[in-house]
């Protein structure tokens, strides 16, 4: 809890205490379970309780639940009655980035990678190491790149990760590419999923999508501005399956 967002839990404990619903769904990301050692998720946890609701949480990843995204996030129900509410189990894994890929956002130039970003991928490919190792020579010897060096690897599922070598902190990510044929990492405000096969992001139309929104859902902003609430935003299959958890569990 810290004096600006952080300070939001304790208005939906006013709302709650005002309005008093039969049930609510919180979310919040993964490392809530473990903020602050824990001490932050008790205080959210007693806190409900002491308003006189039966809580349940659980960790919850989109992929699970048919869109091709990993992302892992926190989901809290309260009830004002004893239920007995059991989570969602996600068993629709295995979505790929192909399936919500817009083939005219191919010709978007807005969208394409930098050509240092295509260089380097480029680098990668023609290479015949597993490890491939980078010029970090324009870097300062100074900075974590160019002490300990600019490296490219490719995952099992088809990702790139490129990375700092820096063993000790057991290699930074600097970068990371999906490509069509697997899932793409958790999609956030300030970082839309790259594609290295399709050399660009993704397009506004095709982060809905990664979110489960439907395509005819306007968002009446700037691209920037939209991709910022992709990011911030909630699964909505996962929702909707938890939402239907819920309503029959009252009935």
């Amino acid at each position: 809890f810290d004096e600006t967002r952080g300070t939001l839990f304790f208005d939906i404990l006013e709302i709650l205490k005002n309005t008093t619903p039969k049930m609510f769904l919180l979310e919040n990301v993964k490392g809530l379970k473990s903020h602050d050692g824990g001490k932050t998720l008790k205080v959210i946890e007693n806190s409900l309780r002491e308003l006189g609701y039966n809580i349940k949480w659980e960790i919850l990843n989109s992929y699970d639940f048919g869109l091709p995204q990993y992302r892992e996030r926190w989901y809290c129900v309260g009830f004002r009655d004893k239920v007995n509410f059991e989570f969602p189990k996600g068993d629709k894994r295995g979505a790929k980035i192909k399936s919500i890929i817009d083939t005219k956002a191919n010709k978007d130039n807005k969208l394409k990678l930098t050509p240092f970003e295509i260089e380097r991928i480029e680098f990668h490919f023609k290479s015949n190491e597993e490890r491939v190792q980078h010029d970090n020579s324009k870097y300062k010897p100074n900075t974590k790149k160019g002490k300990h060096g600019v490296f490219s690897y490719q995952k099992p599922d088809g990702a790139l990760r490129f990375h700092i070598g820096d063993v000790a902190k057991t290699q930074i990510q600097e970068a990371f590419y999906a490509c069509q044929d697997t899932y793409a990492p958790t999609i956030i405000a300030n970082r839309v999923p790259k594609l290295w096969d399709l050399q660009r992001k993704l397009s506004v139309l095709e982060a809905q999508r990664l979110q489960g929104y439907p395509d005819n859902f306007k968002f009446p902003v700037s691209d920037n501005q939209a991709y910022k609430q992709l990011g911030n935003s909630v699964a909505v299959p996962v929702l909707e399956a938890i939402i239907k958890k819920m309503l029959e569990t009252i009935k």
